[in-house]
């Protein structure tokens, strides 16, 4: 994935929260796998 920077960096900022939410949500789902795991043993 290329970034380009426009003169007001709004595309850049865009991508940035898009990886943000990306991984806060990957971080909610593996933190739900593991309770579930721990909760199964």
């Amino acid at each position: 994935m290329t970034i380009r920077t426009d003169p007001s960096g709004l595309p850049h900022r865009r991508v940035a929260w898009w990886v943000v939410s990306a991984w806060g949500s990957l971080g909610l789902l593996v933190a739900g796998g593991l309770m579930a795991a721990a909760g199964v043993r």
